[in-house]
């Protein structure tokens, strides 16, 4: 288990060499692939598998997409995840003036912001934990580059587009 623990440490927090967009793009595909994992899981064991009974695939309204093309961008992707970055930065920066152990400091800020989000879903506050965890990690990385802001920016607005199109393309 310690183990464990200290590959997930070395792996959250680890300064690989690249763009900010690629290190944005990987990390945010990782924490949004294991978070459908995650909600995947909950979902079967709140629901049993009668969940899976109302999955609908590719059932796609065109007009109906189209119309809401602009609030999702706009909004959705874009203004949304810009003011939550924010809030989110200063939430890592609150708790690691308490936390010094950076690790512990990801997941504590992890665990608030999945907190904020538990308006959505009563388990959704344990799904976006992971995501969230994955970008405090990202902004502890790219805070030494001064470019800490953009890609966790990036990491929430590609989280936003990847949970919108599956929402779009698999109606739950």
């Amino acid at each position: 288990m310690k183990l464990m623990f200290a590959n997930f440490s070395d792996w959250l927090l680890s300064e690989k060499n690249g763009s900010w967009w690629q290190y944005a793009l990987l990390r945010s595909t990782i924490g949004f692939l294991l978070t459908i994992c995650v909600a995947f899981l909950i979902e079967l064991y709140v629901e049993g598998l009668d969940c899976l009974d109302n999955i609908e695939f590719l059932t796609i309204n065109f007009d109906e997409l189209i119309k809401n093309m602009e609030k999702i961008i706009v909004i959705d992707v874009l203004f949304i995840p810009a003011y939550e970055t924010l809030i989110f930065i200063g939430i890592c920066r609150v708790l690691n003036f308490f936390i010094q152990e950076k690790v512990f400091t990801c997941l504590a800020a992890g665990l608030v912001a999945g907190l904020i989000h538990f308006y959505v879903k009563d388990y959704y506050a344990m799904v976006t934990c992971i995501s969230f965890t994955i970008s405090a990690g990202a902004y502890f990385v790219w805070q030494k580059r001064k470019q800490a802001y953009l890609v966790c920016f990036t990491m929430h607005a590609l989280h936003n587009l990847f949970a919108l199109s599956l929402d779009e393309f698999v109606f739950i």
